[in-house]
């Protein structure tokens, strides 16, 4: 992998001007808590983090792994984003620090700006616009705490088992402890899966 590709918190509300200070000031201190206080706790003064980025552009099949570090200095004081787990759950810190990593890899590798949420979850989390789709795309969303594995095969199983979920839309996976890549490990690609009775067009950028 080349030198590694610096994405910082307090981005989000340039990279998504609808909603990006929302995700940031929703979203990052759960984030903090899962990149530097569970599932591993950082020294303290550490104000970011070393993760594995695989991403495969709209229409290519082939995973490319990026170096990033993921940054907050400046955005939250740590003594706050260690107490986030008094109110909220381990569940949903994982949830809202994936939702996070989402907006930061959609935008740095898709140019996508997230728009707004989708209420009901069965097409997906949140709508992205994209410069070379016409209307906005969906996105579907998963955080791991944990991935075990030696090859990160509970990450990517979970990778597919949403692509089969989203009709046509990206899909953002993230496990915040992956032993097969030594850093937390986030998944971000695209997906299409042609229609019943349909041939399956090509896409891609225009």
């Amino acid at each position: 992998m080349s030198n590694p590709i610096r994405l910082e918190l307090s981005s989000l509300p340039q990279r998504h001007p609808l909603s990006g200070e929302d995700l940031l000031y929703d979203y990052g201190r759960a984030t903090i808590h899962r990149l530097c206080v569970d599932p591993d706790l950082l020294p303290d003064g550490v104000e970011e983090r070393e993760v594995t980025i695989e991403h495969t552009p709209v229409g290519a099949n082939l995973f490319t792994a990026h170096r990033v570090i993921v940054g907050w200095s400046g955005h939250l004081e740590r003594d706050f984003c260690v107490r986030a787990s008094v109110s909220k759950n381990a569940i949903d810190l994982t949830e809202a620090a994936a939702i996070v990593f989402a907006a930061l890899t959609v935008s740095e590798f898709e140019r996508g700006r997230i728009q707004h949420v989708i209420q009901t979850t069965a097409k997906g989390d949140y709508y992205v616009e994209v410069d070379w789709r016409a209307k906005p795309a969906l996105l579907e969303i998963r955080g791991i705490l944990e991935d075990d594995t030696p090859t990160g095969s509970v990450t990517r199983a979970k990778a597919e088992e949403k692509r089969q979920q989203v009709e046509e839309g990206y899909v953002s996976v993230t496990a915040f402890r992956h032993l097969g890549s030594g850093t937390p490990h986030s998944i971000l690609c695209y997906t299409t899966r042609p229609l019943r009775g349909k041939k399956a067009g090509k896409r891609g950028r225009k």
